[in-house]
């Protein structure tokens, strides 16, 4: 922003009302003393306190692991996922993990859709030979 004489002046010396160098240097502030970006930032962490926090890391790492390795973890993912985008919906839910939360729930649903294949081309060699007795 920029700096006048007067307002290096009193910068130097220590004098000089805050008030007027801070209307010369171009900022104003409100009846509280308190600068824009300051204002901004109260009413940010006013509105994150409103918010349940996201779960969305733990179930994209759930879906994950469902789609990898275990199965009942896939289920978790696309339940929790389920719940917490209805949530989040609603607005009782902090809104920036909504892209991780419905990644988990679609690997949930990869998980449980993969297992019922794997399980139907499993049995059908056991009905093949039930069937043949």
């Amino acid at each position: 922003f920029p700096r006048t004489d007067a307002y290096r002046q009193a910068i130097i010396k220590g004098t000089g009302d805050s008030q007027q160098l801070l209307s010369e240097a171009g900022i104003t502030l409100d009846s509280n003393n308190e600068s824009p970006a300051t204002q901004a930032t109260k009413s940010q962490q006013q509105n994150d306190q409103n918010f349940q926090p996201h779960r969305g890391t733990m179930i994209l790492i759930f879906g994950i692991l469902g789609v990898s390795c275990c199965f009942p973890f896939g289920i978790a993912a696309w339940v929790m996922g389920h719940a917490d985008i209805k949530l989040i919906d609603s607005g009782e839910m902090d809104p920036t993990g909504r892209g991780m939360t419905n990644g988990g729930k679609i690997c949930g649903i990869i998980s449980v859709i993969l297992t019922v294949i794997g399980c139907g081309l499993n049995l059908i060699p056991v009905l093949f030979e039930l069937s043949q007795m």
